[in-house]
C-alpha cells in the first residue's frame, strides 16, 4: 500500500480538470461523535480555478494513490 503523507503547503495537480491546488490547513472534528471512536481530518485547499474546497483527508489519500491527484512537496 502507498504510504501518502499531506502536508500544509504541499502542491495538487489534479490530473482531470488541470487545476493547481496548494493545501492550506488541516482541521479535525475535534471530539469522538456519539458512541463511536470517529474523528475525521479535513484539508482546506485553495485551487486555481476553484477557490476554496474542503476534501477529507482519506478522499486526497485515495486520489493520490489513484493518481487522480500529483502530490508534490512543498518547496
Amino acid at each position: 500500500m502507498d504510504n501518502v503523507v499531506l502536508k500544509v503547503g504541499d502542491i495538487l495537480y489534479d490530473t482531470t480538470t488541470k487545476d493547481v491546488g496548494i493545501l492550506i490547513a488541516r482541521f479535525g472534528n475535534g471530539q469522538e461523535m456519539h458512541d463511536h471512536d470517529f474523528y475525521m481530518w479535513v484539508w482546506e485547499i485553495y485551487w486555481i480555478y476553484e477557490k476554496h474546497q474542503y476534501y477529507t483527508e482519506d478522499g486526497l489519500v485515495n486520489m493520490v494513490i489513484a493518481d487522480r491527484l500529483l502530490q508534490f512537496g512543498a518547496l
